[in-house]
């Protein structure tokens, strides 16, 4: 059906122009969706005053489901869920986290637009990633990092998160459950993984295609949990680690911290890149982002060709870039530059592009 407007009579002139304006800007701009849903949502708004839906029946079903799946093993594990602003489990709780924004439709459309994507878009989804949270919740329950078979076939769990990593996605050492080469951040994100994918009645068993090193490490979960089916656990308590009813942060400045934290971890891994392409020894004489800038409108070009994008995100990819490079005092000889711009180039345009870094925010 088409849409229309009818404007009251008693509307002033200039009024009735300042409205066509901007729906002039909508049918124009680029960033249609943006627009709209700044005109749509208060940004002022608490999270703890938004309302969320079936909360209680949600989650109880949630639980249900995956009680049952363990049930199949001969696994009864009481845990507890609760909502908060993103999927977590915290380290000493025996349950996990939903997101606030599962819970209501509106929400679900502010997510989408302010980071780009949905981290639990249908039931299946939400399923996968509670398996995941599932096993960081067991492995807390029942002390399975002390478990010094666990450590030898996982790795250890001291070891410090890293700020970001650079996952082998064809590895077959690893599964490959909720995507992206994620249990090769850290030992317990392998492990969380390699429980999901064990526990998930939908897994394909093609034990003849699986490395030799993935099979020690489901036959590892399965040995793990058979001592988790005869034990009790050593933790039972019922900690809901920020839950969404205490956060009264105006949903505006959740997401300009949201962005902010994307956008230093994304500039860190540029940083990275850049230092690594030019470390080597030798007479450094030209600063990187002159090149860059003097090469810039060449650089676009091809940068845009070989990634399929406009120039002008090229462009915004190229302006940042530019910018590290010179906070760095990256620096190096042209014929250095010119062997590996083109490469450089395309791996940090894609971190900028995942990390949602190239878009204009309202």
């Amino acid at each position: 059906m088409r849409g229309f407007i009818i404007f009251e009579t008693s509307f002033a002139f200039e009024n009735l122009t300042v409205v066509l304006e901007k729906l002039k800007d909508i049918r124009h701009s680029r960033d249609k969706v943006g627009i709209v849903m700044k005109m749509l949502y208060d940004k002022r708004k608490p999270l703890n005053q938004w309302p969320l839906q079936a909360v209680d029946e949600r989650l109880a079903q949630y639980k249900k489901t995956l009680q049952r799946e363990l049930k199949s093993y001969g696994i009864s594990f009481d845990f507890h869920l609760w909502v908060s602003d993103e999927w977590f489990c915290p380290d000493g709780v025996p349950g996990f986290a939903l997101p606030f924004y599962l819970f209501n439709p509106q929400l679900m459309k502010i997510h989408k637009y302010e980071t780009g994507a949905i981290e639990g878009r249908t039931e299946f989804e939400i399923l996968k990633l509670m398996r995941h949270e599932l096993g960081h919740a067991i492995d807390n329950a029942y002390g399975l990092r002390k478990n010094k078979e666990r450590q030898r076939v996982f790795g250890s769990p001291k070891r410090e998160y890293p700020e970001y990593y650079n996952p082998q996605i064809y590895s077959r050492n690893y599964v490959h459950y909720l995507g992206e080469g994620y249990a090769q951040s850290h030992p317990d994100e392998d492990f969380a993984e390699t429980f999901a994918f064990w526990l998930d009645p939908n897994r394909k068993w093609r034990m003849k295609n699986f490395s030799k090193r993935l099979t020690e490490k489901i036959n590892c979960i399965d040995r793990l949990m058979r001592i988790v089916r005869s034990q009790q656990p050593v933790l039972n308590n019922r900690f809901r680690i920020d839950a969404i009813e205490k956060n009264s942060t105006p949903i505006g400045e959740f997401y300009k911290e949201y962005h902010k934290a994307r956008n230093t971890a994304a500039l860190r891994r540029v940083d990275h890149e850049l230092r690594q392409a030019f470390q080597w020894p030798g007479e450094k004489k030209m600063s990187f982002s002159f090149f860059l800038r003097k090469e810039k409108h060449y650089l676009k070009k091809q940068l845009s060709e070989q990634e399929g994008v406009y120039q002008y995100e090229a462009e915004r990819a190229l302006r940042k870039i530019i910018k590290r490079a010179e906070t760095l005092n990256i620096k190096g000889n042209v014929s250095e530059f010119r062997r590996k711009t083109p490469d450089l180039l395309k791996k940090n345009f894609r971190v900028l592009k995942e990390q949602e870094q190239l878009r204009v925010y309202l």
